[in-house]
């Protein structure tokens, strides 16, 4: 009988190894990915999933190159500040926000991630908290007009190290800002995009003229102009607002600070996207290989739910609001073309890759079961690029277009507002155009995903 029972429970085994092999493939994406039913009649989505790690990993390279860019040009301005490598390091960190943006359409998949990086801060979501997160209390940073001894720059009693600068970053408050892309822009152009040069002149190093007050703020009485601004923190007498008292001019001090400031969190800045680029490296990469454990046809639908997120949560949810994006650099509308952009290179990519387009004007062809004989289907590109004008591709694809409402057409528009408005109403009807898609193709992503 050992034999039979042997059998038995090898059999078994391998019966349970399956079961659990099978199990693993939807862990590979979060859950509210994997619980979503896939439609059974969609057409092969093989290149397009296996084409997504490599253009993840390319847009995140493009980022993680530009990230380096504005470091060297932040050393360059702190060894020699100038108004000419201030705006050298202004204009790199244009260019590596943009470049980071743009990668979100691809690189923000909703894959599982080990517990270890939960409790590391290391997951996707605690990365985009420190590389982007705003809006920003700048006055937790660095001096405001009328306030020279206020913010991290300013409170000489936290030692500068990258351990000190992270444990402040959102310490008490969504807005207190420490790291990232927003803070850096603030170091670069000031309160009122006037920053001068000077800022970081540490031979023009001094004492401030004001002194800093030692009463804790509960025991000092604040006006009513200090009431509004107070903004605590962590070291609440050098961070606070209400803690300094206004002097009557400009007084700019800890030029080697701010410097120094500005050089540890633009190291930072591209380390957390030195992690994000490698997890998407196509061979070895950690996103990339559970990636590849998914079905083709569940990637495409994870595609089109972070597609729909991120123009509803982050591009009119965010982007888009009242205050936008950037507003030290004035540069709210690169921010939303760069975004633009990244969607556009998603569904139709300059190189003869497979894109989203091509394959959903394919997937809804399949589904209303057009009739080959009086439309000719032979070649999925072509239904990308010739849709009928009415066409649901056909509105996507002019939607996406660099001279759309929300690409050149800020420059065109009578004022900020009236452009701003124009591009909502644009990502509003792109919104629509996607939701239309996916319930043609039975998707089952609601509104809300």
């Amino acid at each position: 009988m050992k034999p039979l029972v042997t059998r038995v429970v090898i059999l078994t085994s391998l019966a349970l190894l399956s079961a659990c092999s099978q199990d693993d493939a939807p862990r590979s994406l979060s859950p509210e990915a994997a619980n979503l039913p896939v439609p059974a009649d969609l057409p092969d989505a093989g290149d397009f999933a296996r084409n997504l790690p490599s253009h993840a990993f390319t847009q995140l390279s493009i980022a993680t190159n530009e990230a380096a860019t504005l470091k060297s040009s932040i050393d360059t301005l702190i060894a020699t500040p100038t108004q000419a490598t201030l705006n050298q390091a202004r204009a790199h960190w244009r260019l590596s926000y943009s470049a980071y943006i743009a990668a979100l359409a691809s690189s923000r998949l909703p894959v599982a991630e080990p517990p270890e990086w939960q409790s590391a801060h290391l997951t996707r979501r605690h990365l985009t908290e420190q590389l982007n997160s705003w809006p920003v209390e700048p006055g937790y940073i660095d001096y405001l007009d009328g306030y020279p001894l206020t913010g991290i720059v300013n409170d000489t009693t936290l030692t500068l190290s990258a351990d000190n600068i992270s444990s402040q970053h959102k310490f008490s408050d969504a807005s207190y800002v420490s790291l990232g892309y927003p803070a850096i822009e603030f170091l670069l152009w000031g309160e009122s995009g006037l920053r001068d040069s000077s800022d970081f002149d540490r031979s023009a190093d001094q004492p401030p003229a004001v002194p800093a007050l030692t009463t804790p703020i509960e025991n000092n009485t604040p006006t009513e102009n200090d009431t509004a601004l107070d903004i605590g923190g962590s070291h609440n007498s050098a961070h606070s607002l209400a803690a300094t008292p206004k002097p009557h001019a400009k007084t700019v001090a800890n030029q080697a600070r701010r410097g120094e400031y500005l050089r540890i969190i633009s190291d930072l800045l591209h380390q957390q996207l030195q992690r994000l680029q490698l997890r998407w490296e196509p061979e070895s990469g950690y996103y990339a290989n559970k990636v590849a454990q998914v079905s083709p046809e569940k990637i495409l639908q994870a595609s089109l739910m972070t597609t729909q997120r991120l123009i509803r949560e982050e591009l009119l949810g965010h982007y888009l609001k009242n205050e936008g994006s950037s507003p030290f650099s004035a540069g709210n509308h690169q921010d939303v073309a760069a975004a633009l952009s990244g969607l556009r290179e998603l569904f139709s990519p300059k190189s003869n890759t497979a894109g989203l387009a091509p394959l959903l004007a394919q997937s809804v062809h399949t589904v209303k079961e057009i009739d080959a004989s009086s439309h000719q289907i032979e070649d999925v590109n072509t239904i990308a690029d010739e849709p009928p004008a009415n066409s649901p591709i056909a509105r996507l694809k002019a939607t996406l277009a660099p001279d759309s409402a929300c690409g050149s057409g800020w420059q065109s528009a009578e004022s900020h507002t009236a452009s701003r408005q124009a591009c909502r109403q644009q990502l509003l009807e792109l919104l629509a155009t996607l939701e239309e898609i996916n319930t043609q193709l039975g998707m089952g992503l609601s509104s809300s995903h």
